[in-house]
């Protein structure tokens, strides 16, 4: 009796999703490196981060602080943001909602709080040896959030993939000024991942639209330039050509932040498609 001849040839599609979970495990691993890094930075003992320094981030100015350094506003604005990523730590380890009630909709604005209130710490950080960090760290955080509140509106309800997603309430949305008086480099790498960033959003759709889904092949590419967008957003500050280039930190931090919280969304939405095949009619090329 011959035996049937076992293929142990790799799909296309089981390569894809290896190589999406050795990146996912990349970027963890990145996060876990800022988070440390970040813990072991200096602190004023005396100054622990409490909930109304978060809750009000708008209060947190350095311009309203005295000090002939503005050592306190700093602290204000360090605790803050450590205040900020405990509880995203939280929400990451709190118990996902299974179903859509009462609990599902407090851990979606709780979520979508905490990406408003990164977005508009922003408005406070300051060119520093910590800001590098703390820049890699939101990204870090904003592309999670955008991910993982996606990831359960569709598990709770598979419709919800079709339908949109209450945006966070971030107000008017910052961008850096590619006119001002900063280093053509970096006026030309944020030109790029801006243009690449916003043919992807345009194309699927900006936050509150409905999405179209069809060719497997290109959804895949997709899901492959939005994670290499996100690398190069949070890696931007890493450029030598960059090195002490006048550079609008402020605004930049706001734009990566609030493009990574979108950018993670539409991640989701493609990568969940693509893994419910049986739910969404897609074509293979």
């Amino acid at each position: 009796m011959v035996k049937a001849k076992t293929s142990t040839k790799i799909s296309k599609d089981a390569a894809y999703y290896a190589r999406n979970k050795a990146r996912r495990c990349a970027e963890a691993r990145e996060y876990m490196r800022v988070k440390r890094a970040a813990e072991a930075a200096p602190r004023t003992a005396s100054q622990k981060p409490s909930p109304k320094d978060c809750d009000a981030t708008n209060q947190i100015s350095p311009a309203s602080q005295t000090g002939d350094s503005g050592s306190a506003s700093l602290t204000l604005f360090y605790n803050a943001f450590i205040m900020c990523r405990n509880d995203f730590d939280t929400w990451l380890d709190s118990s996902v909602p299974q179903e859509k009630n009462t609990y599902f909709h407090n851990w979606e604005r709780y979520g979508a709080g905490i990406s408003v209130r990164l977005y508009q710490l922003m408005s406070d950080i300051q060119d520093g040896t910590q800001s590098q960090l703390i820049y890699k760290g939101v990204c870090a955080m904003q592309m999670h959030l955008g991910r993982r509140r996606a990831e359960r509106f569709f598990s709770v309800n598979a419709r919800s993939l079709n339908q949109s997603i209450p945006r966070p309430s971030w107000g008017q949305l910052k961008y850096v000024d590619l006119t001002d008086n900063q280093t053509d480099h970096f006026n030309g790498i944020v030109s790029t991942l801006r243009n690449e960033a916003d043919g992807i959003i345009e194309e699927w759709g900006g936050l509150g639209e409905t999405r179209r889904y069809g060719k497997i092949r290109h959804m895949e590419r997709t899901a492959d330039s939005i994670e290499g967008l996100y690398v190069k957003w949070r890696e931007l500050l890493d450029n030598e050509v960059l090195v002490g280039a006048k550079i609008d930190i402020t605004t930049l931090a706001q734009e990566a932040s609030h493009t990574l919280f979108v950018l993670g969304e539409i991640l989701e939405r493609v990568t969940f498609a693509l893994s419910h095949k049986a739910l969404y009619p897609l074509r293979r090329k």
